[in-house]
């Protein structure tokens, strides 16, 4: 019994060890947008392959309650480098309040990310984790 419950500590400990997200150093670019709501922060990353000449996809990344653009795309970054895909992030109040301003506040994002990057119109995606999930389906408004 006691071989379980070592190794079944051992999976749950790993197990909180990776949501807290990888340690690797990658480089994002920094931007933000103005709405009726203030300021919000987003972050980009362009994989190493990125060509301007060349549209790329984009992947829309919204984190949970709680989280942070900067620390939820860090986890996406070899997905996007394996596969030629830039990343956008944004730092958002997920509150039921911001939630009506959603689809209008992605778009001024993805809009500032297609004007700095040249990105493929017909290939954004987008994906929510937990509460960003409902803005992820805000998203689909756009």
């Amino acid at each position: 019994m006691r071989g379980f419950t070592t190794i079944g500590l051992c999976i749950v400990m790993t197990s909180c060890m990776n949501l807290l997200g990888p340690t690797k150093s990658v480089n994002l670019s920094v931007g933000s947008v103005r709405d009726i709501d203030g300021v919000t922060p987003y972050v980009v990353y362009v994989p190493t392959t990125y060509n301007a000449t060349t549209a790329l996809p984009a992947l829309l990344l919204i984190h949970g309650a709680g989280g942070t653009g900067p620390d939820f795309i860090l986890n996406w970054t070899d997905f996007a480098e394996s596969h030629g895909i830039i990343l956008v992030a944004p730092t958002l109040d997920l509150s039921a309040e911001a939630e009506v301003h959603a689809p209008g506040l992605l778009r001024a994002i993805m809009d500032a990310v297609r004007a700095a990057w040249t990105v493929d119109s017909s290939r954004i995606y987008v994906f929510g984790y937990s509460g960003g999930g409902y803005f992820a389906y805000d998203a689909a408004l756009l």
